[in-house]
């Protein structure tokens, strides 16, 4: 079994590519503790899981799914192989963003002062492009 990044996935000028990208990570790392930290990456990787689930079921082992830090790189292993693949992306993205905005409502900074509650939402941004990954 091979431990090297399958990079041929994501490779090709007509590949269609979706990044998903959390925003304030820095923020995070910087003013909150380490549970609140660990909470919101779970928030983010389950519902990551869900709905690459609920979006591709079956077809998911057709998808490259690959996380570093706190981006994910989406493609499809083979081009053409999976049916509205466009379309089914970007209901993966729109759907994923809204989840973690809305499971992200009670994540507050335990170490802030008790006159101030610190919410930080969980928000992303995400795009989608042809060619190859950058």
């Amino acid at each position: 079994m091979s431990n090297l990044l399958e990079t041929k996935y994501i490779m090709g000028e007509k590949k269609i590519i979706a990044y998903l990208d959390l925003c304030g990570t820095k923020d995070i790392y910087d003013n909150f503790d380490l549970p609140q930290q660990v909470k919101r990456i779970t928030i983010v990787l389950s519902n990551i899981l869900g709905e690459i689930d609920n979006v591709f079921g079956d077809n998911k082992k057709n998808i490259y799914l690959h996380m570093y830090a706190d981006s994910l790189v989406i493609a499809e292993k083979e081009e053409k192989v999976l049916q509205n693949y466009l379309k089914n992306i970007l209901s993966f993205l729109l759907r994923v963003q809204y989840q973690i905005l809305i499971d992200s409502e009670d994540l507050t900074n335990s170490t802030a002062p008790d006159d101030k509650t610190d919410y930080m939402p969980i928000l992303s941004r995400s795009i989608i492009k042809r060619g190859n990954y950058f």
